[in-house]
């Protein structure tokens, strides 16, 4: 099963951390991973590729990347 990783606000080395904290669960995802981190938010996903329907890549962004979002499953229609 797939693992997310993530805390707001802002610490010495955002990416270090949030790199850390992914390591701690890499047995939940071994096949992939992905972070996106801001002054206000950092989060990491590791995945577990079971069946890849197409590019699972996380965190997911709008068009213009000013909202990130982070999920287990599909988004249909």
């Amino acid at each position: 099963m797939s693992g997310f990783v993530g805390f707001t606000g802002s610490v010495d080395h955002n990416e270090v951390t949030i790199n850390t904290m992914m390591d701690k669960i890499i047995h939940r995802g071994p096949d992939g991973h992905g972070t996106y981190s801001d002054e206000f938010i950092s989060m990491g996903f590791r995945r577990l590729s079971i069946i890849a329907l197409g590019d699972d890549s996380q965190p997911i962004h709008n068009e213009d990347k000013t909202i990130y979002i982070m999920l287990v499953g599909e988004i249909l229609n």
